[in-house]
């Protein structure tokens, strides 16, 4: 993943042509994720609760739909018939139906299933039993809820392995449910580019295609501790170039495309740097190309920056972003709610307005 989005920026790959013609437009969007809780292995382990009054703040905010990333593999059994632990599936259904009750729609994923990723061929009759589950127990439950099958497959869990193991599990969730909203993706890493890869199933009634948008993640991931050395350089403006240099760290200087990447956001404009409008312009048009080839409504499922970040700048690129998707009619949900990238204060019940303040009345 971090080799297409950095060499993508440095050499301005030209979109698809433009067309005029209109996409389908995914029924559902203007959302939020509520990261760091249910994706942890215990909720509540990397800082969030989810609380009921979590929806009213959302929904009285304008926002029209939630995320919720879901760890599922950490609380289901290992062995055959891999049953979801029934506490768990409650505490999941009371956070929907929490949602739901503010008129907010709802997405849940499988996320960080890590040793899907690891081993594939292993691990995929567990991903078929846990998907057939939840089918099952969330049958008669209203259109409002989607399945977002996988959060960004990465690793092992290669394009032509992915392929075969969200097409079979689309097939057995069609036989419980007919007419649920899917959302397929693509491998690696659920970007744009990504959606080229995906094979579709022979009846696309009621699927959707989602990706993930960082671009560029040396500024929006800048400084997380869960990435290696190279992605530790602080200080990254949005946009570029700095009025005073940035220099990276070490690590950075040593990786050649890394050391380019710097120079580039150091001295070139801004309609050609690589923290500029090109890179987001050509990713977000390269999703709507792929939607209107494929007749396939499309959701930019994730796009945020890391809350250590210049405010100003990631109020910038948040409203760069959000207008190009409004652009290209490409419905959002911005990540996240709380935690390492989150827009609201947990302490003080308060949005950082200068993000989200213009997401807003701009349709």
């Amino acid at each position: 993943m971090f080799f297409l989005l950095i060499i993508v920026p440095l050499i301005f790959l030209p979109g698809c042509s433009e067309n005029t013609t209109a996409i389908q437009t995914a029924p559902i969007g203007k959302g939020i994720n509520i990261g760091d809780a249910l994706e942890a292995n215990v909720e509540g382990e990397w800082g969030v609760v989810i609380e009921e009054w979590f929806f009213d703040a959302i929904a009285d905010k304008g926002f029209e739909s939630v995320r919720i990333p879901i760890r599922w593999s950490s609380n289901t059994s290992d062995n055959p018939p891999y049953t979801i632990d029934e506490q768990f599936i409650l505490r999941v259904e009371e956070v929907i139906q929490q949602a739901l009750e503010r008129d907010l729609k709802v997405v849940i994923n499988v996320h960080h299933f890590e040793e899907l990723m690891n081993d594939p061929d292993g691990n995929a009759n567990k991903f078929y039993s846990i998907w057939e589950q939840i089918a099952r127990y969330f049958k008669d439950y209203s259109d409002d809820l989607f399945f977002d099958l996988l959060n960004e497959p990465e690793g092992n869990l290669n394009a032509d392995k992915w392929n075969v193991i969200q097409l079979e599990t689309i097939k057995r969730i069609r036989t419980i449910q007919s007419d649920r909203w899917i959302m397929i993706t693509g491998a690696p890493d659920g970007l744009s580019a990504s959606l080229y890869s995906i094979i579709l199933p022979e009846n696309t009634d009621y699927i959707m295609a989602t990706f993930h948008f960082y671009e560029p993640y040396l500024f929006t991931h800048q400084g997380a501790p869960w990435l290696d050395e190279r992605f530790q350089t602080t200080g990254i403006l949005w946009p570029g170039p700095p009025a005073t240099p940035v220099v990276p760290v070490q690590a950075a200087q040593d990786d050649p495309l890394f050391e380019e990447w710097f120079e580039y956001y150091n001295t070139m404009p801004y309609i050609f740097n690589p923290a500029g409008p090109n890179p987001i312009t050509q990713e977000l048009k390269r999703a709507r190309d792929w939607s209107w080839q494929n007749n396939i409504p499309i959701l930019m499922g994730e796009f945020g920056t890391y809350n250590i970040i210049d405010e100003t700048s990631r109020a910038n690129w948040t409203q760069f972003v959000y207008q190009k998707a409004q652009e290209y009619s490409i419905p959002w949900m911005l990540w996240g709610f709380a935690g390492t990238f989150g827009v609201f204060d947990l302490e003080s019940r308060e949005w950082n307005e200068a993000i989200i303040g213009n997401l807003f009345g701009q349709e």
